[in-house]
């Protein structure tokens, strides 16, 4: 009886955790252009102890408050360890940037001094997330996790900074019954201000519910937003849909469409994700 009871536990125990760390594929990645990080966090929808890796190529149009019209490639590719209680991920990205955005970590966060059309490295993120706790009754589980932004895309090319970002923060998250699973994360983003750019650090928000609509099938709504990280420019707000499923056992599939609800975010983007685990 020991056993058996032990055994339940473990089982609820692993589909509470893979629940609530598929809600946090939806953070990091398809914020990272549009409203606050992703990001994050969300790096795999079907979380498995182990080495995963994901690409996820991504478009995003708009004019992010700049006045002119911007386009975004993004095609990052993602390696993540997780173990345990534990998450790394190093995202290392190839973005093409059209237009006269300011882009820090392939975000845009203000306008740039020109109009670019170049192509490139863009800066790599790396991220760290620890499963603290779960949830108890109505008290919510918590997963601490810090971004760390590096500045490996161009400045001169309108690809980057040039600086060091960071963003601390957490996430909270909680099973609603059997079929939905909600989160909300605050994180705090310290955003290194190149020469010439007044940049500020700004609160990070994002709230999203996954709902079960079939075995291995998953849909998620977020809501994401920020202030504005240049002076004198519209906040980042952004409302987004995502589709998750897996499939030969061993890789997962995410499509998402992104609208922005402000003049800061873009207009309209779109993205599609396919990792593999091992």
């Amino acid at each position: 009886m020991g056993i058996i009871n032990k055994n339940q536990r473990q089982r609820r125990v692993d589909t509470y955790h893979e629940a609530a760390r598929q809600n946090m594929w939806f953070k990091l990645r398809p914020f990272v252009l549009c409203a606050p990080v992703v990001l994050s966090l969300t790096q795999v929808a079907f979380a498995r102890d182990g080495i995963s890796l994901k690409i996820e190529p991504s478009y995003f149009s708009g004019t992010y408050g700049t006045g002119k019209q911007n386009s975004i490639y993004y095609l990052p590719l993602t390696a993540a360890y997780e173990r345990d209680h534990v998450k790394i991920s190093i995202t290392i990205p190839y973005m093409e940037l059209r237009g006269q955005a300011l882009v820090s970590n392939g975000q845009v966060i203000g306008s740039g001094t020109s109009t670019v059309a170049h192509a490139g490295l863009g800066d790599v993120v790396i991220k760290s997330k620890y499963y603290l706790s779960q949830q108890s009754g109505l008290i919510p589980g918590v997963s601490p996790y810090l971004v760390l932004v590096a500045p490996t895309g161009s400045r001169k090319k309108g690809l980057g900074t040039g600086e060091f970002s960071e963003e601390p923060g957490s996430v909270l998250h909680w099973r609603l019954g059997r079929r939905f699973f909600s989160f909300v994360k605050f994180g705090y983003r310290f955003i290194g201000s190149p020469a010439g750019q007044k940049l500020r650090n700004v609160p990070v928000i994002t709230a999203g519910v996954t709902g079960v609509i079939g075995p291995g099938h998953y849909l998620t709504a977020v809501f994401a937003w920020h202030p504005a990280i240049q002076a004198r420019f519209p906040n980042a707000a952004d409302i987004l849909l995502a589709y998750d499923t897996s499939f030969m056992k061993r890789y997962d599939l995410q499509f998402f469409i992104d609208k922005g609800i402000s003049g800061g975010s873009a207009n309209i983007g779109a993205g599609l994700g396919v990792a593999t685990h091992f």
